[in-house]
């Protein structure tokens, strides 16, 4: 093996360590979303220390998502003032925090606190991981890091399926709590973005972040590159922008717009909804051999298994087609299944022949959201947001 090759390697090696770690925050994530599954049995069955009702708990379900709502414009703009792994490591202390709360929890008002904090970091993570990963990576395998997201989400939930129907409240708390633990101990092994050690004139730590993600490249290669980077970040601030830049700049106006509605569409796709109800909306009779636990199994790891296809998809297809597949397919599912609940609740028309219904649009659901809309709008931001690199 010649010297390219091995620098090469350590190059690869070294930006697909730094994705993964950040990617942690999203194994967070899918774990946070995938919770209410296994636990909401166990409260409604009242064989967890904390007993709630069904307006309780779509509270509580609901404040996770009110938090991811209000975080990522506070995140956005204190990673330009301090720093993407900086800011993520500070704000770790949200779902560590969240799981610690869970753990003690006795009534409902912790885990309203709980699920509020996980979302609040969801939010944070989404905005600032997608961001970082976008500079950080070779355009060669930037997409193809930006699908960690989506894979360790995937991955984060299907953990939590596995074994949280079969372990204690209390315990599940513990196991989800591991993984801020460890993100907080592996993001010290990473650098900081070299775009933002630029953006605060840091050239030389700058110089050193890049040396670590090339793998030692030759000299000459890296001043070149770094040289590049400094032109986008050069281009970038002498731009004064204002809020209303937004909307009277037409590319802004439609960088804007196509971030906000594929941000809309992913998440009115219903993906992280039907993950916490699934234990408890599909119809037990559905299947005589598996019950409804089981069965939130097979949903997570159809939706990990497609999540790893998609790597390999994303580099043969446009990601237009995959995004127009993924949400007509999304659509076309929460109608069907939709569809069936309606009929079943709220008519006399007999649909429990077809109980099974609801399992295979929510499977089919998992699939067509992993293949589009579930890895190609969290990279969205970091590919806009650095496309001059």
């Amino acid at each position: 093996m010649t010297m390219d090759s091995r620098t090469q390697y350590l190059s690869v090696f070294r930006q697909y360590l730094a994705a993964i770690t950040v990617a942690l925050s999203m194994l967070t994530i899918g774990m946070s979303s995938a919770w209410p599954s296994p636990v909401l049995p166990k409260i409604l069955n009242h064989t967890s220390p904390v007993t709630m009702d069904i307006t309780e708990i779509s509270w509580m379900v609901s404040l996770y998502f009110l938090g991811n709502t209000l975080s990522p414009i506070p995140a956005g703009w204190l990673m330009d003032k301090f720093g993407r792994k900086r800011i993520m490591y500070i704000f770790n202390v949200l779902p560590f925090s969240a799981w610690v709360i869970t753990y003690f929890a006795k009534s409902a008002w912790p885990l309203y606190l709980a699920r509020f904090l996980n979302g609040l970091w969801a939010g944070t993570a989404y905005t600032i991981c997608a961001i970082y990963i976008g500079e950080i990576a070779e355009p060669s395998i930037r997409g193809s890091l930006s699908n960690f997201n989506n894979l360790l989400k995937n991955a984060g939930g299907l953990c939590v399926f596995v074994v949280g129907p079969y372990i204690s409240f209390e315990l599940l708390a513990i196991l989800c709590g591991l993984v801020p633990t460890v993100f907080f101990f592996a993001a010290l092994l990473i650098p900081e973005s070299p775009y933002f050690l630029l953006m605060i004139n840091k050239n030389k730590e700058a110089k050193e972040a890049l040396r670590w993600l090339r793998g030692n490249k030759e000299e000459s290669l890296l001043e070149l590159e770094l040289t590049n980077i400094h032109k986008a970040v050069l281009a970038q601030t002498e731009i004064t922008g204002r809020f209303k830049d937004i909307f009277t700049d037409r590319a802004n106006r439609k960088g804007f717009l196509i971030v906000m509605i594929l941000s809309i569409v992913k998440n009115m796709s219903g993906f992280d909804v039907m993950q916490a109800y699934t234990s408890i909306t599909l119809p037990v009779e559905a299947f005589d051999s598996i019950g409804p636990n089981e069965c939130v199994i097979i949903l997570g790891v159809i939706s990990l298994v497609t999540s790893v296809l998609s790597i390999f998809l994303l580099d043969r297809f446009p990601r237009r087609f995959l995004l127009t597949v993924s949400s007509l397919g999304c659509g076309a599912m929460t109608l069907l299944a939709g569809c069936w609940f309606f009929l079943n609740e709220k008519t006399d028309i007999n649909v429990r022949d077809f109980a099974q219904l609801p399992f295979y649009s929510f499977i089919f659901h998992a699939v067509v959201y992993s293949i589009g809309l579930g890895p190609i709008v969290a990279s969205v931001k970091g590919e806009m947001f650095f496309s001059k690199h």
